[in-house]
């Protein structure tokens, strides 16, 4: 499953990306802080990106954050906008 985050500012991204590696680092297999992105240890990927960022072309299973519309046109998730509540759900519910 691909998970974008979306923020304002690349600012907010980072310390919401470290803020999610500091507090799950047992989910989390490997995380490219240059990138943006983390892989979970079952093989999910969440990327982050900014608002001004380059988005077009871009897909993803489940987005956190602004502008998801269109990223997530492709879902086949029930309900593809998550909250930061659900994202720390669902990292919170994988498997060691």
């Amino acid at each position: 499953m691909e998970i974008v985050i979306v923020f304002e500012r690349m600012d907010f991204v980072r310390r919401y990306m470290r803020e999610l590696f500091e507090t799950y680092q047992d989910k989390i297999a490997k995380y490219y802080r240059a990138q943006n992105k983390m892989i979970l240890i079952n093989g999910d990927i969440i990327k982050g990106y900014s608002v001004n960022s380059r988005l077009d072309g871009l897909r993803a299973d489940a987005v956190v954050g602004i502008d998801d519309t269109y990223i997530t046109c492709r879902s086949r998730l029930d309900n593809p906008n998550w909250t930061r509540v659900d994202l720390e759900r669902h990292i919170g519910g994988v498997n060691t």
